[in-house]
């Protein structure tokens, strides 16, 4: 159902009044602009008064052509009456003249027009005017995807995903989404595109957290055939596949420092060529980037390329952690609640804890978890049945149970204490990676370290097991 309700949010047409009494152009008009666009038209004074005072349409934009009875000179720029009425309905308003009179063009937008057109001008490209003004309208979709698929009440957020939106995606101001793992980062790369009215087989994905460094190299800019070990047949990078189309890389902070350099060229120049190859290719491409990373602090410690950052860095979305929005967690957790099967009874105290007291550090993807945990327990749920795990207080965490042993301090005394540490961190970094079955990002996730610092270790481990076995294995 809620895939349902997703597809008929993106698919929902902006619904445009034309008011105007020539029946050619309005006709010409349509004919245009219908592809995209629900289009009603009026072309009297009174009928459209009467529609806009109706508003059965609920319409995103309004044009009003200022001279309906330009035979009657005492109803000159009749249209300007209509500007408030069309205004009230929450539409935006556009003004068509035969003229452009800078002094109607002031009255009109003192009335509360937004845009003022020369008819000529809309005549000769009524698409390209019309599309940038229903992306500029578009905050009923939006507030209807806010509602049904990403609900939030982060209002900061919402008017900031608007405005990207109503500027658009194109081929120089590039997006990055910030915000910790499980927010949904990928669901709102992915609107934003549709929003902007492209298709979706024109978005591709690319996360990059499981992949080597030399296999993320060849996936986005091709590789020639016997370039490296593996490399078999000649390769189309997702470079030259989304020509003209949107690119949406995942974890972008665990791009190398080559690879930011190659793709900062690429971006400003729009030319690259394939792994083992010297020919130059060309592509131009709209490049949306996600991060649950502090850029700023990697740029600090050398680890990201400060001029990769600015060409990526046009248009920012933030997303604050679940723990950050209690609003959020309740609106979240009534809804997972409410459409549960089977059925979840709860206390208010119980419920009032989950809420208020604990802080979901793998944000919505948790709570998820919390909410098939609870599908689990039989009979109502009261505080003392919720899980252990969120019922830890937290001044009693792991930490208290952390336990430095005699071997532990002799092995530091003996071998010295930065090499104990080492083997620490290898162990530690070998068992989540079994846990995660060989996946880096979860298990750099579950361990709370940078990109940088993970390799480093897994890079000390890779080296020990070639010189004397998997001795973590």
């Amino acid at each position: 159902m809620k895939t349902e309700i997703t597809k008929k949010i993106y698919e929902q047409r902006a619904n445009v009044l034309l008011i105007e009494d020539d029946r050619l152009i309005s006709r010409s008009f349509k004919m245009k602009a219908e592809e995209f666009a629900n289009i009603d038209q009026a072309f009297t004074f009174n009928e459209a008064l009467k529609k806009l005072k109706l508003n059965e349409k609920r319409y995103d934009i309004v044009f009003v052509d200022l001279n309906l009875t330009p035979n009657l000179k005492k109803l000159e720029n009749e249209g300007l009456q209509l500007i408030p009425e069309a205004k009230n309905t929450g539409a935006t308003v556009v003004v068509l003249s035969s003229i452009d009179d800078l002094e109607v063009k002031r009255k009109a937008m003192d009335l509360g027009a937004s845009h003022y057109y020369v008819k000529q001008k809309l005549a000769a490209d009524v698409v390209g005017h019309l599309k940038p003004l229903i992306l500029s309208s578009d905050s009923r979709r939006i507030n209807l995807f806010f509602t049904h698929q990403y609900k939030t009440f982060d209002f900061e957020l919402i008017e900031r995903f608007k405005e990207v939106v109503r500027m658009g995606l194109n081929f120089s101001d590039h997006v990055i989404i910030k915000g910790p793992t499980g927010v949904g980062k990928s669901l709102l790369a992915k609107s934003i595109h549709l929003f902007c009215g492209y298709p979706e087989s024109d978005f591709f994905h690319l996360s990059i957290g499981d992949m080597k460094d030399e296999l993320i190299e060849s996936e986005l800019f091709g590789h020639k055939k016997g370039s490296f070990t593996g490399a078999t047949e000649n390769k189309i990078g997702l470079l030259e596949r989304c020509n003209e189309k949107t690119l949406f890389i995942d974890d972008i902070d665990l791009l190398d420092s080559k690879t930011q350099g190659k793709l900062l060229v690429f971006l400003s120049h729009g030319t690259f060529s394939r792994v083992g190859e010297t020919t130059t290719r060309k592509s131009k491409i709209r490049l949306i980037t996600a991060t649950n990373q502090d850029v700023e602090v990697l740029i600090d410690k050398k680890s990201f390329r400060e001029d990769f950052y600015s060409r990526i860095n046009k248009r920012e979305i933030l997303i604050k952690p679940l723990a950050e929005r209690r609003d959020d967690i309740q609106l979240l957790l009534e809804d997972y609640i409410k459409n549960s099967s089977p059925e979840i009874i709860i206390d208010e105290p119980a419920k009032k804890f989950l809420i208020d007291h604990y802080d979901y550090p793998r944000n919505v993807r948790e709570l998820e978890g919390v909410v098939a945990d609870l599908q689990s327990i039989e009979g109502r749920i009261t505080l003392s049945k919720l899980p252990k795990k969120l019922l830890k207080n937290k001044e009693d965490d792991l930490k208290s149970k952390i336990r430095v042993t005699k071997a532990m301090q002799q092995f530091a005394e003996e071998q010295g204490l930065n090499n104990l540490i080492d083997y620490i961190e290898e162990f530690i970094v070998s068992e989540a990676l079994k846990k995660n079955e060989g996946k880096y990002t979860p298990a750099r996730n579950d361990l709370k370290l940078s990109g940088s610092k993970i390799r480093g270790i897994i890079k000390r481990i890779d080296e020990k097991n070639m010189n004397g076995g998997n001795i973590y294995a």
